[in-house]
């Protein structure tokens, strides 16, 4: 009955199971999704914690707070099963990056800041939760701060990969592309067989337009570990720049053809079919980077940014599409 999407009579079925088995946790696990399915939050809560009072665990309380997350209404709910589980676990990363990226997405960067702060120092390679968190300290006004505490630490400890990798997402998140490029190269003189060092370069030299060498950096990170899904969002974002800018040169080439005459316009149709060829070819090849960075990640807040980055190349494919007449 669930996989029928009756999620009325899946309910009835389990709670007929939970009257002879009541501390069955597999049965109260498929009710709460029932419910989770059906958007009674409420009940989808209240029967995870009943599976807290038969075996409390750090990933039942977390369960219970991304129940909670799905509607606004109990956002204190899911604070409180959040912590729960840190308390249970001060070293909980998924719990403060769940949490902070979440606040992060409504905007709520003071609040955030906190959240993310604990989960940068437990994945401080994350360059996604580092990036999130220089927006934070931006929007909050403590950037500035936040730089100048990162040189300071470069300063005393000059091989101090983190703070190399802090200070250059702070000047991403600030527009100093030069600055995050300069920082990034030097790490990459400091560990030069780390991945994740030229998926900063790559961002970097991506940001100042400098697509040759953001595509060269992104392609060697991908050769040192094919599993990172940050060098092909990256060659996505390359891709799909690379191809408006073809697509521009299309519509202006498109809109010249239609005021010339004779060979003129005949010359101009050809580059305009040329240039509108190439974008189309880009556009494919960001989607498909964009696909297998997909593949390679769970991140729910990437996921939410791949799946808009696919809406809109759709709609760039279907607009450089090969005309048959």
């Amino acid at each position: 009955n669930f996989n029928k999407e009756d999620y009325d009579k899946a309910e009835e079925f389990y709670l007929k199971g939970l009257e002879i088995e009541p501390e069955n946790v597999k049965m109260l696990d498929f009710l709460s999704t029932t419910y989770l399915k059906a958007e009674d939050i409420e009940k989808a809560g209240e029967t995870r914690k009943k599976i807290i009072e038969i075996e409390e665990t750090k990933e039942q309380w977390f369960k219970i707070g991304f129940v909670y997350l799905e509607d606004e209404e109990y956002f204190e709910e899911a604070v409180e099963a959040f912590h729960k589980a840190i308390e249970l676990d001060a070293n909980y990363g998924e719990a403060y990056v769940t949490l902070g990226v979440h606040l992060y997405d409504q905007e709520s960067y003071d609040d955030a800041t906190e959240y993310l702060e604990q989960a940068s120092k437990l994945y401080p390679e994350d360059e996604n939760i580092q990036k999130k968190l220089a927006k934070c300290y931006k929007e909050t006004g403590k950037i500035g701060d936040a730089i100048e505490q990162y040189k300071s630490i470069i300063a005393e400890q000059p091989d101090n990969m983190k703070a190399y990798m802090n200070l250059a997402n702070a000047y991403s998140a600030t527009e100093q592309f030069q600055l995050a490029l300069d920082t990034s190269i030097k790490l990459s003189e400091i560990i030069p067989d780390n991945p994740k060092v030229y998926i900063l370069t790559a961002n970097s030299y991506s940001s100042l337009k400098r697509y040759t060498e953001a595509e060269t950096d992104a392609k060697k990170a991908i050769s040192m570990d094919a599993e990172l899904y940050q060098p092909y969002r990256i060659l996505s974002e390359i891709y799909q720049a690379k191809g408006y800018i073809k697509y521009e040169k299309f519509l202006k080439l498109e809109t010249d053809a239609k005021e010339a005459y004779g060979a003129d316009a005949d010359a101009l149709v050809a580059k305009r079919d040329t240039a509108k060829k190439a974008a189309n070819s880009l556009f494919t090849q960001a989607q498909n980077s964009l696909n297998a960075a997909k593949a390679k990640t769970e991140n729910s807040s990437e996921l939410k940014y791949i799946a808009s980055r696919k809406e809109t190349l759709k709609q760039l494919l279907e607009a450089t599409k090969k005309d048959f007449f």
